[in-house]
């Protein structure tokens, strides 16, 4: 069983990409004529973004038991969408700008996500491939980890014969996010578009 404590971790790491995110948008606005674009600072988030999704995946994949220490991008598609198919159809809304995002669409055909290709083009082949560092990576990479950590504590919150169940475990999360949501009933107020 998890507790809000131990866990608020990967919620408060994600709503401070999401503020990095404002940030940028005060300086490159967040809409598809300007997907292209890419800088140090829109690198940045991509990375930060990508490593603790890759934590939070791993998490999420392990609950079955595997080690998933060793685990890639593959064996991570593998095991989360065996246990969670409904991960991959999920969607994140940026309403401020009027975006949808659908970050995990390529597990739905067994590749990986292009932004997970972009991030690790760029880690590797920085001077080859920096403009793979653009907007629509870093956003569709924050929208990824929303994800990933929504489901990380929607199926490891306390179980509704204890204290919280999932849905007030999520409205007792603090900061909510500001910038994206998503669209499912099945999730609390806080997290859905309105």
């Amino acid at each position: 069983m998890i507790t809000i404590s131990a866990t608020k971790i990967h919620w408060t790491y994600f709503t401070a990409l999401e503020q990095d995110v404002e940030t940028l948008a005060r300086y490159v606005e967040p809409v598809q004529a300007n997907f292209d674009t890419y800088s140090l600072e829109i690198c940045r988030i991509l990375f930060a973004a990508c490593a603790e999704c890759e934590v939070v995946l791993k998490m999420l994949a392990a609950r079955n038991g595997a080690n998933t220490e060793r685990y890639d991008i593959k064996d991570l598609r593998r095991d989360i969408t065996s246990q969670f198919p409904d991960f991959v159809q999920e969607k994140v809304y940026f309403r401020r700008y009027g975006l949808e995002l659908d970050p995990w669409a390529n597990w739905r055909s067994g590749n990986s996500p292009d932004w997970w290709g972009a991030y690790n083009k760029v880690k590797h082949h920085r001077a080859l491939n920096y403009d793979q560092g653009s907007l629509k990576n870093a956003l569709n990479a924050v929208a990824g980890l929303m994800i990933g950590v929504v489901f990380y504590y929607r199926y490891e919150s306390p179980p509704p014969s204890q204290a919280l169940d999932y849905r007030d475990f999520f409205n007792a999360l603090a900061p909510e996010s500001r910038l994206f949501f998503l669209s499912d009933d099945k999730y609390p107020a806080v997290l859905r578009v309105r």
